[in-house]
């Protein structure tokens, strides 16, 4: 049996993004392009949170 290439898991933020904006815009549709440009801060906002340690105050 052959080996299989271990995949990248590319996390996209698409599905979320646009059902908000069919829910405010039913209309307006995302480009491929604006989609990756939206992913980038997002997940840096995750990652940040993310590896933010938690505190008693907000």
């Amino acid at each position: 049996m052959g080996r299989r290439d271990a995949r990248v898991r590319n996390t996209s933020y698409l599905i979320g993004s646009s059902s908000v904006l069919k829910q405010v815009h039913p209309d307006t549709c995302i480009s491929n392009k604006v989609t990756a440009i939206h992913n980038s801060p997002v997940s840096d906002i995750f990652k940040h949170i993310a590896l933010t340690p938690q505190t008693g105050t907000p």
